[in-house]
Order: structure tokens, then C-alpha cells, then sequence
């Protein structure tokens, strides 16, 4: 399973799983976890996923030594073109094809 399918079978059992919390349908697992903290935890790993998929940087230049220099999505506009992951959130970066 790939991440992309990861997120989408997270978010096609939010209602299920909301029901059957509420139901108190709990594992021994999840026995004192409610339902919002289930979903707050279940939004966390979406987002953690999805920082996994690479993501290109924008306004991309060069500085003085010629590498590549860019802005990630979050906003940090220090990203170097060496740097596989954002120093600022963490998300994963591609550079190929990036002029």
C-alpha cells in the first residue's frame, strides 16, 4: 500500500469509526480514547502521510555557489536544492525537472 492509499482508506472509515466509538464499540486499545481524540490522532498521521508525498519547491533561484534555492509549500523560503525534507515542517521535496 502506497501513502496515497493509506490517506484514502483513513478518510473512507471516519464515519464507521466515529459510530462505532460513540456505540462504544472500543478495543482494548482505544478503551479510554474519545472520539475527537481519535480523530485529532487519525487527522495527525493524514498529515504525516501526506508530508511523506514530495511536494515541489516554488520561486526557485540560485544563490552565489549555483545550487538551487526555493520555497517550500509551508512557506519557508530556504530550502536548498540538497535538502530532501523541509527544515520548517518536514515535508518531503522534489526537485527533479526544477530549472
Amino acid at each position: 500500500m502506497d501513502i496515497e492509499q493509506a490517506i484514502e482508506v483513513l478518510n473512507l472509515y471516519e464515519y464507521s469509526t466515529k459510530l462505532e466509538l460513540s456505540e462504544g464499540f472500543r478495543n482494548h486499545i482505544a478503551d479510554n480514547i474519545t472520539v475527537d481524540e481519535f480523530m485529532q490522532m487519525k487527522e495527525l498521521a493524514i498529515k504525516a502521510l501526506e508530508k511523506q508525498i514530495p511536494k515541489k519547491p516554488n520561486d526557485i533561484s540560485k544563490i552565489y555557489t549555483g545550487e538551487k534555492v526555493g520555497t517550500c509549500i509551508c512557506g519557508y523560503d530556504g530550502v536548498l536544492e540538497h535538502e530532501k525534507h523541509c527544515h520548517a515542517c518536514g515535508q518531503k521535496l522534489d526537485w527533479e525537472g526544477l530549472g
